[in-house]
């Protein structure tokens, strides 16, 4: 895990670099021999009644600590692979982890983003970062939407193959939610953390037919900001006259002491 996890984030800084590639290459497939050697676990467990577990909790304390484990096991029960379909699984691990590999690549180690002139004569690179600084700091909407623009331009670009990075994501979720009995893709995703349909939706219902606070909300920003039209490049664009930058040991020394009275423990995890 810890190796895992160190050639993550190595990649994630130096997405470009072939040797943690090579490495993370190396490691799925020591994952995939260990979930190979463990496959049997699941559905030999599934075998055993959930009462027979209950009635074993009841005399092992030390067993009893996984309660919630192994009724979430049980209520998903119907939905474990036997043996060999998940060991086939396991062998197209690699494919099926292929879209996510594939985007990280196109969106995060290749990524390009244009430079862009601004109204101050400053050239800078319409990275996401950069982007976000504009948006808040320019008083420009010329700016602020120019960049915005330019941090797409190369998402646009290479739209065709981000859709099909995305349609072959779901495609794997519909074959995997199928082959695991599950109704839906949208109930296989919401079983892991035992939440119905029906909430998800009734949460996406109310969401939808109440978005007329939030649209007077950015209808009193734009006439705040004396604009005629309000775009998204406009959401975090200061309200008040107010600029000023923080040095790093600044900012740090500012929010460790406002979270003081959070305790000692949480002050010497949040300084450490």
């Amino acid at each position: 895990s810890k190796l895992f996890w160190y050639v993550r984030l190595q990649g994630d800084v130096h997405g470009k670099n072939p040797i943690y590639r090579a490495k993370q290459q190396e490691l799925q497939t020591v994952s995939i021999e260990m979930s190979k050697n463990s496959t049997w676990y699941s559905s030999e467990l599934a075998t055993i009644p959930q009462e027979t577990c209950n009635k074993w909790m009841s005399e092992m304390p030390e067993l009893a600590i996984y309660k919630h484990d192994f009724d979430d096991f049980y209520r998903e029960r119907a939905h474990i692979l036997d043996e060999k379909t998940q060991n086939i699984l396991n062998e197209y691990s690699r494919s099926l982890g292929a879209p996510l590999r594939i985007y990280n690549s196109l969106a995060i180690a290749d990524i390009e983003f244009p430079k862009v002139t601004l109204s101050t004569g400053e050239v800078v690179t319409a990275s996401p970062a950069v982007a976000s600084r504009i948006y808040a700091t320019s008083n420009n909407q010329e700016d602020r939407l120019k960049v915005a623009n330019a941090n797409r331009e190369y998402y646009y670009k290479n739209r065709n193959t981000f859709a099909d990075i995305y349609l072959t994501k779901m495609q794997n979720s519909v074959a995997g939610s199928k082959l695991s009995n599950y109704p839906s893709c949208l109930e296989a995703t919401l079983s892991g953390n035992d939440i119905p349909k029906d909430v998800y939706l009734t949460l996406l219902k109310v969401a939808q037919s109440n978005v007329a606070p939030l649209q007077k909300y950015w209808d009193l920003r734009k006439r705040a900001l004396g604009l005629t039209k309000y775009y998204g490049s406009d959401a975090a664009a200061e309200l008040v006259n107010f600029s000023r930058s923080y040095k790093w040991d600044e900012g740090v020394s500012i929010v460790s002491n406002a979270l003081q009275f959070m305790g000692k423990e949480y002050y010497d995890s949040f300084k450490q």
